[in-house]
């Protein structure tokens, strides 16, 4: 069985691995947002 403290690394890996995916997400969104407003006609 697993110790505390290799649990509680575990739960920090994975908290820290969903914190990345939602960052880079985050910026994809932004960089699409950027291209959308760059590339729409001017009105």
């Amino acid at each position: 069985m697993a110790t505390l403290t290799e649990w509680l690394k575990l739960m920090l890996a994975e908290i820290e691995r969903k914190r990345d995916e939602a960052a880079r997400a985050a910026a994809e969104q932004q960089a699409r947002q950027a291209h959308k407003s760059n590339t729409s006609p001017a009105g």
